[in-house]
């Protein structure tokens, strides 16, 4: 299997906010400007945006000693802060400095109830085995479906191959859903065989799940 782009990772710190938040509050407009400044964003939340909704900063660059990480984006909402980098090692690496930041500049505090933390992971692959190859067993159910789905008086029939799988958890229930996808790189020929990954989980995982299903895909041809 061949990682042809990391589009981007992230990893989100969710806490109890009475917790985390200072004794004595912090004063909101200067705690976004130094966020702008220690991340050197391109792009920094209104006063507004931070209290309506989130404050989302974008294009930003987190140098920490010899460190050097591009911040797609740093958001804070009242519970989490959410890095978007293009590794979750990276991603963890912004969450920790910046919270060690936060309260060492601005009085926040560890929280007592133990934080949670999530992921997801956006990677670009190429498969060395062909999925479309596994999926012969099942070759009169897709032959079936190509016939049923082609417009009447077509003059050719495009064929139907493997498009998207996702596997996922169920909704109902404590917790959140994480989800496992793989999908044809949008607005390319198929024949390129681009996939794009989505997984809620770090990224070396995420590579290492798409490498064992790669293999197994091997097995299932041969």
């Amino acid at each position: 299997m061949k990682i042809i782009s990391q589009d981007g990772a992230a990893a989100t710190l969710i806490f109890v906010p009475d917790e985390v938040k200072p004794f004595k509050g912090y004063h909101l407009p200067e705690l976004l400007l130094a966020i702008g400044k220690r991340i050197e964003a391109a792009k920094i939340p209104s006063l507004e945006d931070a209290r309506s909704s989130a404050a989302r900063f974008e294009n930003g660059v987190f140098v920490d000693g010899a460190r050097r990480i591009n911040l797609g984006a740093l958001t804070l909402h009242n519970d989490a802060i959410i890095a978007t980098t293009t590794d979750t090692d990276e991603s963890d690496f912004v969450v920790d400095s910046l919270f060690a930041w936060l309260k060492n500049d601005f009085g926040f505090r560890d929280p007592s109830t133990p934080a949670v933390r999530v992921y997801q992971s956006d990677l670009v692959i190429q498969f060395d085995n062909d999925p479309d190859h596994t999926f012969g067993l099942i070759a009169p159910f897709i032959n079936f479906i190509q016939q049923e789905m082609t417009p009447p008086n077509m003059p050719s029939k495009k064929a139907v191959q493997f498009a998207h799988i996702a596997f996922g958890a169920d909704p109902i229930g404590v917790g959140a859903t994480p989800e496992f996808t793989i999908s044809r790189r949008v607005n390319l020929p198929w024949r390129l065989g681009l996939y794009f990954s989505k997984a809620h989980m770090r990224t070396s995982a995420h590579i290492k799940a798409l490498e064992m299903l790669d293999g197994l895909l091997g097995e299932a041809r041969s």
